[in-house]
């Protein structure tokens, strides 16, 4: 994937597919593989049309590969299809509200999570499309194990959770998660495939399943698989905090499996040694986070020493597409040795 070497260029050109995602444009064009004028689209969705059409020029001069246009019609290219290119995306739209106020942040006259948040729609989307290696590793990981229940942390909108259905529909699969909206985008994907009175969702924080375990109706806590895809990373900002939940996980699934997968960090020096087309994105990764109060995920050997201090035996280390990393562990019960 080559984008524009100018770095003005480049911030404008995903401005310019921000702003046509945002209001529908990239999904029209989409429908239209043989072309669309910028009339349509703009009529389509009561937009000014010059607008439309200066920023799909812009797209079309400095990415081609995305956008062609010939005479007055704009026809997508197949990057504009390609998954990659959808991930960052999705991934700049989700943390654009935090991008568009650093020097605020910076000057501390706005805080996230009270004055800013990310855009959870995007996030998910774009989650769904850079996770999916790591769901075919827990899927491959899962069939290995005995277990009754699969519980997906901080589910989003339920891609796993289909997975996990096709792929074990004698399993009872459950999904948590925290925002409202999420919960209500998982509901539709759900459905679209079928699923929805097969899985159950609980609205609920990955950092107290004391407060939902007795909502899941299951008979042996210690008969499931506690699944967690790029989720646990949000918990590191405050030293003691994951700890203290790996805890609760111990106390209310004694025994069960712990399934996890993160992205691996990156130091400053290390990502010299990277190619310019990945380390762009992945410094990018690592910038949002703690922007958002989010942990930096730490390399293998930090998560490998820190589970073994928290009580989670871990018994399996599988290197994962896109730079991430699938641990599979068992929740030691309290008192005895982890």
């Amino acid at each position: 994937m080559r984008y524009p070497s100018e770095p003005i260029v480049h911030f404008v050109l995903m401005s310019a597919l921000a702003a046509l995602e945002e209001c529908g444009c990239i999904e029209v064009l989409k429908e239209n593989t043989s072309g669309i004028t910028a009339k349509k689209i703009a009529q389509r969705f009561s937009l000014n049309e010059s607008g439309v059409s200066a920023l799909c020029d812009f797209v079309a001069i400095n990415a081609p590969g995305l956008l062609e246009k010939k005479s007055n019609e704009y026809i997508p290219g197949k990057l504009l299809f390609n998954p990659a290119f959808q991930n960052n995306l999705y991934f700049f739209l989700s943390y654009k509200p935090i991008l568009s106020c650093l020097s605020q942040m910076l000057c501390r006259n706005v805080t996230y999570g009270e004055d800013i948040v990310r855009d959870a729609m995007y996030l998910q989307k774009s989650s769904s499309i850079h996770n999916a290696s790591a769901y075919h590793a827990v899927m491959d990981s899962l069939k290995q194990l005995e277990f009754d229940t699969i519980v997906d942390i901080g589910c989003g909108r339920g891609d796993f959770l289909v997975k996990a259905y096709e792929t074990f529909p004698d399993k009872k699969i459950m999904g948590i998660e925290i925002d409202e909206r999420t919960v209500d985008i998982a509901a539709g994907v759900l459905s679209r495939n079928r699923a929805l009175n097969d899985i159950s969702i609980i609205r609920g924080d990955a950092a107290y399943p004391t407060e939902w375990v007795n909502k899941l109706g299951i008979q042996n806590a210690s008969r499931c698989a506690i699944v967690g895809i790029t989720i646990w990373h949000e918990f590191l900002n405050q030293q003691e905090m994951l700890p203290a939940i790996l805890k609760r996980y111990r106390v209310c699934f004694p025994g069960s499996f712990f399934l996890m997968a993160e992205f691996n960090g990156i130091s400053a020096d290390d990502f010299s040694r990277f190619p310019e087309n990945f380390k762009g994105m992945a410094s990018f990764y690592q910038l949002v986070h703690p922007l958002s109060n989010q942990g930096v995920p730490p390399p293998v050997s930090t998560w490998q020493a820190f589970f073994k201090d928290n009580g989670v035996s871990v018994v399996g280390v599988i290197p994962t597409k896109n730079n991430m990393t699938t641990y599979i562990g068992v929740l030691t019960p309290l008192g005895l040795s982890s």
